[in-house]
């Protein structure tokens, strides 16, 4: 290997000269896994914005209702402990009359 080559991506450490399994760019070349976490690209239509803008305002949506039923199953549970547990309490009063 030449020492002339420019450094690998910190996420893409193929030394060899097949394209990288992680990436399938030729060493060096760049990897996808870093054009990933690069920042969005803000270019593109209008369209393609107001598109990402509802599928993300969809997605807290979903996020949202999910957190609201796991409080609300939470309660229900509270309370069906808190109600079996006073009907235990009335019937062992009913007992002892």
């Amino acid at each position: 290997m030449s020492q002339d080559r420019t450094p690998l991506p910190p996420s893409c450490q193929n030394e060899a000269a097949e394209p990288c399994s992680s990436c399938a760019a030729l060493p060096g070349a760049g990897c996808d896994a870093l054009r990933e976490q690069a920042a969005p690209e803000e270019s593109g239509s209008h369209v393609e914005q107001q598109i990402r803008a509802r599928i993300d305002r969809v997605k807290r949506q979903k996020a949202d209702r999910r957190q609201q039923r796991a409080e609300l199953n939470e309660a229900r549970r509270f309370g069906l402990e808190a109600r079996h547990a006073t009907k235990m309490r009335r019937w062992a009063e009913e007992d002892d009359e």
